[in-house]
């Protein structure tokens, strides 16, 4: 073959045609066609005998407890530790491994000790101390209430005020505390009532399954009495249409807004039945959804 070719036709590339060994290795072409290392000359190593034997990773073998030594370059080195030592030759036991911060502080480990640092709200050497904020003077104004909570605090603010602290006049409605798109009114000089918005409105239908629908119909359109999908004082919790819905056939009812939907096997629809389509006055609608 010609110089740089090998194989039995001359086919392949000599892999050790540019050689990459270094300091007087030799370049060897293993059996696997394309793959090749470094025979090194005495007094180096590694994979392109970059590195001399006196190196303190392969004389003084730095690394403590397991560590593995991993070179830098022509005296730095490297300890990578195993788990549960820690230190620039993997000399220290790490204190964190056993987790003692508590309260969601962070662990750092100095030297065998470790130390934590807390997050607001906690104190104590592993932060295992609630910072009792009610005992700081004039927390809550107004007459406020001071509540101590873990890591926190909570002001219950007397009738007209509102705020962190208590410190701002408390207006209804100024802003809604109303949520999911619900109206807030106010009733009076310190309270008020949310009217939960229904999510079908205009000629949208609202079909419910086991109910029959309030129809008011005229030559254009027809509509359906509709409920809120939301409740509670701020229309905060979403009404669970599911309990009276079953789906059959071992579909699961995935509840919606003022809706429900069955996940069904791969051989089902619908309510996971053979149905028929809604007819417009019937009691009974096999499925329930905005249209």
């Amino acid at each position: 073959c010609q110089e740089g070719f090998l194989g039995e036709y001359c086919q392949h590339r000599d892999p050790c045609e540019k050689n990459r060994c270094q300091n007087g290795g030799t370049c060897v072409a293993q059996a696997m066609l394309g793959k090749a290392t470094c025979r090194c000359a005495l007094g180096f190593t590694g994979e392109d005998c970059q590195y001399s034997t006196t190196h303190p990773c392969f004389v003084s073998h730095p690394c403590l407890n397991g560590g593995t030594c991993h070179v830098l370059s022509r005296d730095a080195y490297e300890c990578t530790c195993q788990v549960g030592f820690t230190g620039k030759l993997c000399q220290w036991t790490d204190a964190c491994l056993s987790h003692p911060c508590a309260n969601g502080s962070t662990c750092t480990t100095v030297a065998n000790q470790f130390s934590c640092k807390c997050l607001a709200g906690f104190t104590g050497q592993k932060c295992e101390t609630d910072v009792n904020e009610c005992e700081i003077p004039g927390q809550c104004q107004h007459g406020g209430t001071c509540l101590n909570l873990p890591g926190s605090y909570q002001c219950q603010c007397p009738q007209g005020f509102t705020g962190q602290h208590c410190d701002s006049p408390y207006v209804p409605c100024a802003p809604s505390p109303c949520v999911n798109g619900g109206t807030c009114r106010q009733t009076g000089d310190f309270t008020f009532e949310c009217n939960c918005l229904p999510v079908c409105s205009d000629d949208h239908v609202l079909w419910e399954k086991s109910r029959s629908p309030l129809l008011y119909e005229n030559s254009s359109f027809s509509l359906v009495l509709l409920l809120p999908g939301f409740e509670g004082s701020t229309c905060e919790r979403n009404i669970d249409d599911c309990p009276n819905h079953k789906c059959q056939n071992g579909g699961v009812c995935v509840d919606g807004v003022n809706t429900y939907n069955c996940r069904c096997p791969p051989q089902w629809t619908g309510m996971c039945s053979v149905v028929s389509q809604p007819v417009w006055g019937m009691d009974w609608y096999p499925e329930a959804g905005c249209y």
